[in-house]
C-alpha cells in the first residue's frame, strides 16, 4: 500500500498509529452502545464482563476449528490465525474499562433473553465460515 512512498518510515508510524487510534475508538464506542444499549450500568462489571468473555472465546474457538481444516497445517493455526484472532478481537476484553463515567443506560436494566433465531444464523454462518474460510480460498485463473 505504501510502496514507493517516501520517506517509507513515516508512512509505517502513520498507518500503526491511525490503524491503533481507530481500534481504540471503535472498542470505546461498542462499550459505549453496549451500555446505552442493553442497559447495563457501569457499576455491573461482571454483566458487562459475560457479554463480552463469551464471544472472545467463541470467535478463538471459530478461528480454531477453521484452521484445523487448513491444508497448510497446524502449524500456519498456532502461528497467525491464533494470535491475529485473539489480538484482533482483543478489545472486547478490555473495553469496559474505558467506558466513559458518564455514561448512562437508556434502557432500564433488564434481563436479556436469547433469541434461538440469532443463535441458529450464528451457528449456520459459524458452519459456512468453517467450511468455505477453514479450507482455504484459492484464487486462479
Amino acid at each position: 500500500m505504501i510502496a514507493g512512498l517516501h520517506p517509507h518510515w513515516l508512512w509505517r508510524v502513520l498507518l500503526v498509529t491511525v490503524g491503533a487510534s481507530s481500534y481504540f475508538a471503535a472498542a470505546v464506542v461498542v462499550g459505549i452502545r453496549q451500555v446505552r444499549y442493553v442497559g447495563i450500568p457501569r457499576d455491573q462489571q461482571r454483566r458487562l464482563r459475560k457479554l463480552t468473555i463469551v464471544p472472545y472465546l467463541t470467535s478463538i474457538l471459530l478461528a480454531s476449528v477453521a484452521g484445523l481444516l487448513n491444508p497448510l497445517g497446524i502449524k500456519l493455526l498456532w502461528e497467525s490465525a491464533l494470535p491475529a484472532t485473539a489480538g484482533g478481537q482483543s478489545g472486547l476484553l478490555w473495553l469496559q474499562y474505558y467506558i466513559p463515567r458518564g455514561t448512562e443506560p437508556k434502557r432500564s436494566p433488564g434481563k436479556l433473553t436469547r433469541s434461538y433465531v440469532w443463535i441458529g444464523g450464528a451457528a449456520v454462518l459459524g458452519v459456512v465460515y468453517i467450511a468455505v474460510l477453514g479450507r482455504g480460498i484459492t484464487l486462479h485463473r
